[in-house]
Order: C-alpha cells, then structure tokens, then sequence
C-alpha cells in the first residue's frame, strides 16, 4: 500500500523517444482474506461450564496484526483475542456459553486486522443448545383396569411431560 511515481516512455523502431509520461497512482490496504469458521463441537450448551472452541482462518499478504471474537452473544466479552495456531492460517479461541443465553441460533462475529491495520469481519452461526432432560410428571392408564388384548375394548395411556426450559 501507499503511493507509487510511474514513468513511461514510448520508442519506435528507428529510436526516437516520446517525452516521458508521469503518473502516481495509490495502492489502497485492505483487510485480511477471513474463511473457514467453525465450531468443535458444533453448538454450545448454555450451562456456563460446557466448553466449545471457535476458530476462523485468517491471512493477508501485509501481514497478519490479529484476530478478535465478539462473544457477546453467548455472554462474553466483545473483543476476545483469538490465539493462532502454530504457523497455520487458523486463530482460535476456547469459550463457554452464558446460561443466561436461550437455546437458539446466535451469530459470532470475528474481526481480523492486518499489520497496517485494515480490518475485515465474518461471522458464524453457532447452535446453542442445553442439557437439561424434560421430566415425566405421570402416567395413566384408562379403563383404570388395565387394557384388553381382545380386540373390541379400547384404552387410553396418557403420559404428562414438561420440559423446564421450555
């Protein structure tokens, strides 16, 4: 990036040169190529405790400056410096979801600037889960008697069942 002086100069075949052209032009920086986004493992349970790694690839011919998380949707904070992995191209980061967070679709957002400082964002979708069972509060069976085997009586079972966190 920055400005560049070009000169031209036009020649023909017997030798004779034109008069030297200038021109500067300026190459702009631009943000890091961001890819490759994932979760391991795929969701995240909303008990506080559960962990779940997020990594993105990152790479930019200037230089890698960093790669950052906005956990804020899962209850983090809103610029977690992700950590790169050995030489390769991935940041990640290890983060627990906040049991205040509903069993839903959240979207992560990464941020990742170069050595100059341009920045580029993707995001991913992650699935957050919970680990709560449901409870079975009863069941019923109708005729109270039991249910016939004969083929011309009928009976009812009815189990009541709730899930706590909906």
């Amino acid at each position: 990036p920055g400005l560049y002086d070009l000169t031209f100069n036009a020649f023909d075949r017997h030798g004779a040169a034109s008069d030297p052209m200038n021109l500067t032009i300026s190459v702009l920086n631009v943000g890091p190529d961001l890819w490759n986004t994932a979760a391991m493992p795929p969701a995240g349970v909303n008990d506080g405790t559960s962990q779940v790694v997020l990594s993105v690839q990152a790479y930019d011919g200037n230089g890698m400056g960093n790669v950052s998380a906005n956990l804020t949707s899962i209850g983090g904070n809103s610029d977690v410096m992700m950590t790169q992995v050995g030489t390769t191209d991935t940041d990640e980061t290890t983060t627990t979801v906040s049991t205040l967070i509903p069993v839903g679709m959240v979207t992560i957002e990464f941020t990742g600037r170069d050595a100059l400082g341009a920045e580029n964002t993707t995001t991913l979708d992650l699935q957050v889960t919970d680990n709560k069972m449901p409870l079975i509060d009863g069941a019923t069976i109708t005729p109270a008697g039991g249910i016939y085997n004969d083929g011309t009586h009928q009976g009812t079972i009815t189990v009541t069942a709730r899930d706590t966190d909906g």
